[in-house]
């Protein structure tokens, strides 16, 4: 599917509104195409601009100063009052050039190791979580229109009509599911029953993400919803691998398990936390 969207991206046409509900699904397609296409063109200027900004901060302030000593020197040089101090100070200038070109071409060769690496990578990393939610969805929504053209086209009418009113309904459903099946894991109900849960509560997940691909497309509206989507997918996450370490052969196994569960329990919570102050 992967190639498959690269390949359609560079036949993409730009549409920049949904298409009317009475129209057939290939403004849509093209529609999704154009934003992937800008999406993806938007990520890669982020991520060139990772380089740019460490060799903007980290070498432009001292290569300046060591350029303005070089000109101040020149110009000792070239308008002192003669004498060995004038040869000196034109000798100086040309080490301290050299130096400064040297640091230039240095620095430029090895922008990405070291402290330079860590902070390309910080914004490399913001780059692609600011734009990962965005292809994501209209990947969704692409592939949807693709393999379900009338289920987007009722998607879209939906988002078109009502707006984020029944994203809001269901958003409200799943987040009391999601709070009850917390609150009966921290008083450690029976495995059985809760896997039940979690089991129904992914596909209470699945059924919001196809039913509303559309509106999600919207980043205010993923906004509202990916706390609580994340969250609900952590505890399905948390309840399998709670099942995995009552089942683990190995004491090793069973570690590793906690280790996971207890790291996707308390993201979980806070992500809980955030879904119910973004309802409010």
């Amino acid at each position: 599917m992967t190639r498959s969207l690269l390949l359609l991206l560079i036949l993409a046409v730009p549409v920049s509104v949904w298409a009317q509900p009475d129209g057939d699904i290939t403004s849509d397609l093209a529609r999704l195409r154009s934003l992937l296409a800008t999406s993806a063109a938007q990520e890669q200027q982020c991520l060139a601009g990772a380089t740019q900004t460490v060799w903007g901060r980290a070498t432009a302030k001292d290569l300046e100063q060591l350029k303005e000593r070089a000109r101040q020197m020149q110009e000792r040089a070239l308008h002192g009052a003669g004498g060995g101090g004038q040869v000196r100070d034109a000798e100086a200038w040309q080490v301290l050039q050299q130096k400064a070109e040297q640091l230039e071409a240095q620095t430029r060769a090895n922008a990405r190791s070291g402290a330079d690496l860590l902070t390309i990578q910080a914004i490399g990393l913001d780059c692609l979580d600011r734009f990962a939610g965005e292809r994501e969805a209209y990947r969704a929504s692409l592939e949807q229109a693709l393999a379900e053209p009338a289920t987007y086209k009722a998607s879209v009418q939906d988002a078109r009509l009502n707006g984020a009113a029944s994203l809001r309904r269901d958003l409200t459903a799943l987040r009391a599911s999601a709070l009850g099946l917390a609150a009966r894991f921290r008083v450690e109900s029976a495995l059985e029953q809760l896997a039940g849960e979690a089991a129904a509560l992914r596909q209470q997940v699945e059924r919001l993400k196809r039913r509303h691909v559309a509106a999600l497309e919207s980043e205010t509206n993923r906004a509202l919803a990916e706390p609580l989507l994340r969250a609900a997918e952590l505890l399905v996450g948390t309840m399998s691998a709670w099942q995995e370490e009552r089942t683990a052969g190995s004491a090793a196994a069973r570690d590793e398990a906690l280790r996971l569960k207890l790291m996707r329990w308390g993201t979980a919570q806070q992500l809980l936390g955030e879904a119910v102050r973004v309802a409010k």
